[in-house]
């Protein structure tokens, strides 16, 4: 009975250390904010006219160009979400079901054939945690995930 306690006792602490260390982070998911080294343009001074031209571009990790959603198409989301995350629109950022999908596809093959991550678990992984595969790993960018897409609808 006693090592029941005991193992009760640390599971709720661990949770309530997660949980705290978590809701630390969420104020850093600013999905308007790049992470990481993106590329830089430098420009030279303006001319007579008020011009400037591109003097060099310096490439980041990641060589991209950041849009607003209003300048994607529609059909490209619509694209986006039946391939990536058929469920984006059924869960909290949070797919259970595909998770649980995944592992059995994995557990039956005995090596990673298969992904649960929905679309905003993919999000924080890419923007804010770029360290190894781990199960630690995995369990922050669900929280993340799962935050952030409650702070969206709100």
């Amino acid at each position: 009975m006693l090592l029941l306690v005991l193992l009760a006792l640390t599971f709720a602490s661990f949770s309530y250390g997660l949980v705290v260390a978590i809701r630390s982070e969420v104020a850093a998911l600013d999905p308007s904010s790049p992470h990481g080294d993106v590329d830089t343009v430098i420009y030279s001074a303006p001319n007579t006219s008020g011009q400037r031209r591109v003097l060099a571009i310096l490439r980041g990790d990641e060589s991209r160009v950041l849009v607003s959603s209003d300048e994607i198409a529609p059909i490209m989301k619509q694209a986006i979400v039946a391939v990536e995350d058929k469920r984006f629109y059924e869960h909290n950022g949070v797919d259970l079901h595909a998770i649980l999908r995944a592992l059995w596809a994995d557990v039956r093959s005995q090596s990673v054939v298969e992904g649960g991550s929905t679309i905003t678990q993919q999000y924080v992984q890419n923007a804010y945690s770029r360290n190894a595969d781990t199960l630690a790993r995995k369990v922050r960018e669900a929280a993340l995930a799962w935050q952030l897409s409650q702070a969206s609808s709100i």
